[in-house]
């Protein structure tokens, strides 16, 4: 078997990954809304939110997958590792042919769950099981994604994952302009996924030596190591699916489908900043797995503490960003529509309110991972529950009264409660920390700089109001230097700083 990628490397990719996924998303979703118009761009939209629970019958299985490849990888536990894959693929095959039969059935029940007046049913109809199929297939593959994570090759998944994007944009492009509706959407996304699968497959081959999925290898103990971790993984994903994902269903049904359209516009920006999150500590899950596994307590604290750091100004950076220029962003790319009228209805009001009420999750994240990679599922779980059933009975709540504004209020005040307080508290108690020294080497940087990098770009905006894309992109490029030299400056040592400078000449040199 192949050697894990550094995590440089992983990052690298993981942020390239996201890049392209930016760049794709600004390119073509203006096209999508234009083309399809705001109410059936928001059956689409619904239509991928809905798909999204069926992503409850992976019962934790890829989570769990990532962390068993990465601790038998760990002490070379080839046998099992082997058996691990083969027997999450039977049981996910099995999810996946749920997953389809229920997509069936919520065809059937659409036009009873949502107001689809205007629009053209069979269209939407077509498209949701299409849709479906693809996940019922694609449930069974994630064997193989969480074998490659575990074995610690995100370049391998990313790179693959950047391939499927760009080609599914070329080709949703070319459907867009010829005409093309939702049902050739659903074609277009099935297509990139089928070669996505390919690659994999391929790479699981030459990585494993092997895709493992002879019924031989199909072990009930492996499987019930699986379920042990994923069981409480799945009760936690199922609550994450309320927390982040049910805000479109409860839009859809409260406030209408096209409503759907300026809520997922307000979330975009958000998804997108998660996203880039995600990409940097996912690629330390397997790492944190592999060095508790391989008892390196100390190398352990050390590297969530360095990630922790970094990661924080990455996030805040970002968020002060999209607080300071998010308004104008979305005013040139979709039009003055997006920002302005009643406030519980703007998507620049819906974004600013997602953006704060995410900042102490997406500031945590690194803690998830830890808290992942070492096996403690079952407290991530009861808060994911706790969150989730607050977030719930708030948005339904609020939406009453504020529209889809609401519904981004119902989120932000359980996400507060649960990271600002909760977690940092339990994160101490797990790396045998002070609370206050969490604090001091985890958040108090990464807090600073983010607060300098928001007044750089309203300093930016006062000298000059970003109405033209020429104007908005160069003082973003400014504020985007500027923090750099902010984070660099503020957020590490001269000892790290000659570390990294040395570590790049020497990349040169060889």
């Amino acid at each position: 078997m192949s050697k894990p990628a550094s995590l440089s490397k992983n990052i690298v990719f993981n942020v390239g990954g996201y890049l392209v996924s930016i760049i794709v998303a600004f390119l073509i979703t203006p096209i999508t809304i234009h083309s399809l118009g705001d109410a059936r761009y928001g059956a689409w939209s619904l239509v991928y939110e809905l798909i999204g629970y069926y992503g409850l019958l992976d019962l934790g299985l890829r989570g769990a997958v990532t962390y068993h490849v990465a601790r038998y990888s760990a002490r070379n536990q080839d046998e099992d590792l082997k058996q691990t894959i083969a027997s999450a693929f039977w049981v996910l095959l099995a999810c996946g042919a749920i997953a389809f039969l229920i997509g069936v059935g919520l065809t059937v029940a659409f036009p009873y769950l949502f107001q689809t007046v205007g629009l053209g049913l069979a269209e939407i109809q077509y498209a949701l099981l299409i849709m479906s199929a693809l996940i019922g297939l694609s449930l069974p593959m994630n064997a193989f994604t969480g074998g490659l994570v575990g074995k610690e090759r995100f370049d391998i998944t990313s790179g693959a994952e950047i391939v499927n994007r760009v080609l599914t944009a070329v080709v949703t492009y070319v459907v867009l302009k010829a005409g093309g509706g939702l049902v050739a959407l659903a074609l277009t996304q099935a297509a990139g996924r089928v070669l996505y699968w390919a690659l994999t497959l391929v790479a699981c081959k030459r990585i494993f030596g092997g895709v493992f999925v002879r019924p031989a290898w199909f072990k009930r103990d492996r499987v019930r190591d699986l379920i042990s971790f994923g069981s409480r993984n799945a009760v936690g994903g199922i609550a994450s699916l309320v927390i982040y994902r049910m805000d479109l269903t409860i839009v859809g049904m409260f406030s209408g489908i096209s409503q759907v359209t300026f809520y997922t516009v307000g979330s975009m920006m958000i998804s997108y900043a998660w996203t880039l999150c995600s990409s940097i500590t996912f690629a330390f899950t397997p790492r944190f797995t592999h060095l508790q596994s391989s008892s390196a307590e100390k190398e352990l604290q050390e590297l969530f503490l360095f990630a922790m750091r970094v990661i924080g100004m990455v996030v805040t950076g970002l968020v002060a960003g999209i607080l300071v220029f998010g308004k104008d962003f979305l005013g040139l790319w979709l039009g003055a529509a997006y920002v302005s009228g009643p406030w519980t209805e703007r998507s620049d009001i819906i974004m600013g309110i997602l953006i704060v009420a995410n900042l102490p999750r997406m500031l945590q994240s690194i803690s998830w991972q830890l808290l992942l990679a070492t096996a403690q599922v079952r407290f991530l779980m009861w808060l994911n529950v706790c969150e989730a059933i607050a977030n719930l009975s708030l948005s339904l709540l609020l939406v009453r009264y504020y529209g889809p504004a609401g519904v981004a209020l119902g989120t932000l005040f359980p996400l507060l409660v649960s990271h600002v307080f909760v977690m940092p508290v339990y994160t101490s108690r797990v790396l045998k920390m002070p609370l206050l020294n969490l604090f001091c080497k985890g958040f108090a940087i990464p807090l600073l700089t983010g607060a300098l990098i928001g007044g750089t770009g309203i300093a930016c905006k006062h000298v000059a109001a970003p109405n033209s894309w020429d104007i908005f992109f160069l003082e973003v490029f400014l504020t985007v230097v500027l923090g750099t030299v902010i984070c660099l400056a503020l957020g590490f040592s001269s000892a790290e700083r000659r570390e990294q400078l040395n570590r790049m000449v020497h990349k040169v040199v060889v």
